[in-house]
């Protein structure tokens, strides 16, 4: 016991002689996913040792604390003040490593961790991103740190870690309004074919950044909006990680101009889409997904969105619009929805009719047969179309047309007729009504063995 005590009290003056100031006391705060023995040193505040799993249910009495020290320095050997020296554990109850209360580096550059028997990875990181963080022993990430082995008779005390002079990205982030705040800005590089996370910030007032704490080469840049309002973007006017221009960071030096302007999310129309046909001086409902923009006003097209006419003007961005269906008729009818951020119209054409009249059938699809086949008499299948009451399927060998089959009422048809072998065959299939044919297909291609 007498020991433990001398142990104990050991560490704490050398915690004293260093000057080394818990991290968390420092900044008032603890971080809440630590594993913590909330031991207390008389005057309040927690000395936030972390724990490993296996200690955990035992009580603070008997467990043995010990710890690690060392210094950082930078590229000349000076020791530098305020960096924090964050330690890692593993935890089998969470399945990944969890921080533990860190310390702050004194004037000369030392710190001390007083730890838990265990093992640990440790982090070395500056706050003000004048310096690039880092794992010891000098590793870019926690899956490369080395590990340090902390037992119940001491720790090692020369965890030292040497900082290079950080880059800076700066830039600004703003939409067609002017410049934005609170935009996610990350820097990640590809370290060991992955891409991984090298510095975070966001924007302030104006929309301008200053990213820091980066290492030296090339790195690639997103701009995300937490609110949602703007489509994510990577520099410079990227959709993703793996298209995305390079950005060069040197030790020390700042790259500026990395700059984005971020689109707002566009409304997107869901009804009519295309293949719908709705009677003149009916009550139908308009609808689209609004996007982040405001106010919305629709119109319509009947040549399949060449012209347009408005609907309605001047409506909240709601979503939704009942409508009184007006001539006149057409089967190339498209509607439009335009807000703040941008227009969309339907991706297909659908039919305005006169109440009581017979449209002709939309277009099936052809589904098989498709590629190679083994049956030489193969069973034809499509989707089947609006308004559709009977079907025909063409076969054909290059332009020859080698089957023809009218009067179908299925979704299906088995070809009876024995087609050859070896050679690349094509089909299509559409359907009829009072009204007449609608459209063809495509046209699959296959070919017997």
């Amino acid at each position: 016991m007498k020991a433990r005590l001398s142990l104990v009290l050991g560490l704490a003056v050398i915690l004293v002689l260093l000057g080394a100031t818990p991290a968390s006391a420092a900044r008032g705060s603890n971080d809440a996913s630590t594993l913590v023995n909330n031991g207390n040193d008389g005057s309040g505040a927690s000395l936030g040792f972390a724990t490993n799993d296996v200690a955990l249910g035992a009580p603070a009495a008997l467990r043995l604390m010990t710890g690690v020290s060392g210094q950082v320095r930078n590229a000349s050997g000076t020791g530098l003040v305020g960096i924090t020296a964050a330690p890692y554990a593993f935890s089998r109850l969470q399945n990944k490593w969890v921080r533990g209360t860190s310390a702050l580096t004194n004037a000369t550059g030392q710190y001390g961790l007083p730890l838990d028997a265990g093992t640990y990875r440790i982090l070395f990181e500056d706050l003000t991103g004048a310096y690039v963080a880092q794992w010891f022993n000098n590793k870019p990430t926690l899956a490369l740190a080395d590990d340090v082995v902390v037992t119940k008779f001491g720790g090692p005390n020369n965890i030292n870690a040497t900082l290079v002079t950080a880059g800076h990205i700066t830039g600004t982030v703003t939409d067609p309004s002017g410049g934005l705040s609170g935009i996610d800005v990350t820097a990640v590089r590809r370290i060991n074919l992955t891409w991984t996370q090298v510095g975070a910030t966001q924007t302030v007032a104006g929309g301008t950044y200053d990213l820091g704490g980066l290492p030296a080469g090339k790195c690639r840049v997103k701009f995300r909006d937490p609110s949602g309002a703007h489509i994510t973007e990577w520099y410079d006017n990227k959709a993703s990680v793996g298209v995305a221009d390079d950005v060069t960071v040197s030790n020390g030096a700042t790259t500026s101009g990395i700059s984005a302007t971020l689109d707002l999310i566009k409304p997107s129309v869901t009804s009519p889409n295309g293949g719908e046909s709705w009677e003149i001086g009916s009550w139908q409902t308009i609808t689209w997904t609004p996007g982040s923009g405001t106010g919305a006003a629709i119109a319509i097209s009947r040549d399949g969105g060449t012209g347009w006419l408005d609907i309605a003007t001047g409506l909240a961005n709601t979503g939704t619009y009942s409508w009184t269906v007006v001539g006149p008729a057409t089967t190339q009818g498209k509607i439009m929805v335009t807000t703040s951020a941008g227009s969309d119209a339907s991706n297909g054409v659908f039919t305005i009719k006169v109440a009581g009249e017979v449209s002709k059938p939309g277009k099936p699809v052809a589904k098989s047969p498709k590629g190679l086949i083994s049956s030489r008499t193969p069973t034809f299948k499509w989707t089947a179309a609006t308004g559709a009451t009977t079907y025909e399927v063409r076969i054909y060998k290059g332009t020859t047309l080698l089957k023809k089959k009218t009067g179908i009422t299925k979704t299906s048809w088995k070809c009876t007729k024995r087609l050859p072998r070896r050679v690349w065959l094509s089909w299509k299939v559409r359907a009829s009504n009072e009204a007449g044919a609608g459209p063809w297909s495509a046209k699959p291609r296959f070919k017997v063995r």
